[in-house]
């Protein structure tokens, strides 16, 4: 959520995509609400590609380490 103009500024630098709709508060100008897409490959923003090169290195591991669990169980036959 975006109370300010900076704050807006701040969540649109950091690579967050605004949603539909705006609604004001009593002490607000305007609330705009945003989403973060993790996912998203092409994003420029360095949470979001930190997040993705983690992700990478988790899954390399986890095959990395089938992969020795099932060398283990094959040298014990």
């Amino acid at each position: 959520m975006a109370t300010t103009d900076s704050g807006d500024k701040l969540a649109q630098d950091m690579g967050f995509t605004r949603l539909p709709g705006e609604w004001t508060r009593e002490h607000e100008d305007f609330r705009r609400p945003y989403v973060l897409y993790l996912d998203a490959k092409d994003s420029k923003s360095t949470l979001v590609r930190r997040y993705l090169k983690h992700k990478r290195n988790l899954e390399r591991r986890r095959k990395r380490y089938e992969k020795q669990v099932a060398q283990v169980a094959q040298d014990k036959e």
